[in-house]
């Protein structure tokens, strides 16, 4: 008759043996220190502290399908020289705060169409000179107001329209016609009126 004790030990040693087969059909390892992990189905990596991975080369991350990060609290990365992003299809970031972007050189591209749109307020600032070039028509809209202003003086358009044309020497030249109509009264007003 078996001992009960020898059969309960012969089952667990068999069992074990049986995970250590699954177990090296999922990890391989070859003379060159190599270590390849495969998995048929699903991969999970618990841990209840930090996890590290260090390459001494190149780390390559690839999903055949699609692929999730998530950080319950701050999401740092760091990159030493060069950082290239591509897209298929379309990227979107969503800020539920502040979006800041800082660079010594910013260049924003589009070949086809480009759009800038905020519900309130847009600034643009320029520390020293800006430059705007079209290549047909340019086009600037407001519902109430515009003004354009260098030092002391200033073009206003009202939506009533009105346009207010102040300065200290206000020069008008033209190389061909000039005509000057007007539906009411034109008035004509300073201390001398030439013509020459």
């Amino acid at each position: 008759m078996a001992d009960p004790d020898t059969e309960g030990l012969q089952r667990r040693i068999a069992a074990l043996e049986a995970q250590l087969a699954l177990l090296m059909q999922a990890i391989t390892a070859d003379r060159a220190g190599n270590v390849t992990i495969t998995s048929p189905g699903f991969f999970t990596l618990n841990c209840g502290g930090n996890i590290a991975v260090t390459a001494g080369g190149s780390l390559s991350m690839t999903a055949g399908s699609a692929m999730s990060m998530n950080a319950g609290g701050a999401l740092a990365m760091a990159v030493g020289s060069n950082m290239s992003l591509s897209v298929g299809g379309r990227i979107k970031i969503n800020c539920g705060q502040e979006f800041g972007l800082d660079a010594r050189y910013c260049n924003l591209s589009a070949s086809v169409d480009c759009s800038v749109v905020s519900g309130q307020t847009i600034s643009v600032k320029s520390g020293k000179d800006m430059n705007v070039a079209v290549g047909k028509t340019l086009q600037i809209t407001s519902q109430d107001v515009s003004t354009l202003k260098s030092g002391s003086a200033a073009l206003g358009l009202k939506k009533d329209g009105s346009v207010d044309l102040h300065g200290r020497n206000i020069v008008i030249r033209s190389n061909g016609n000039l005509e000057v109509k007007a539906s009411g009264a034109v008035t004509m007003k300073g201390s001398k009126i030439l013509q020459t």
